[in-house]
Order: C-alpha cells, then structure tokens, then sequence
C-alpha cells in the first residue's frame, strides 16, 4: 500500500497517491466487506455445514 501511494505521488502528486491507493483498497473492500452478511448467511445453511473445518 505505501509503495503504490509513493509512486502515485511521483507521478501525480498527491491526487494521485491518494488514488492510487484507493484504486488498491477499493476492490479488497468491495469484495469482502459488503458480501460478508451474504457470508454468513450461507454458512448457516444445512447444505453447506460440511464444508466447514470447525
């Protein structure tokens, strides 16, 4: 993460490490934050218990 925000201030300043880093966290978060209801949900379903290591 620091890296990218240091080469996206070499090349533009701070608008683009600010960027940079966002274009990097953004999909993390998107991914995993937002569906973890969905997640949870589905990890208490009957079917799926057996997939489980717990």
């Amino acid at each position: 993460m620091i890296t990218v925000a240091f080469i996206g201030y070499l090349v533009a300043g701070f608008a683009g490490a600010f960027v940079a880093a966002l274009a990097t966290f953004l999909p993390c978060y998107l991914l995993t934050v937002l569906p973890a209801p969905y997640f949870k949900r589905w990890g208490k379903h009957p079917g799926l218990k057996h997939l489980s290591m717990g």
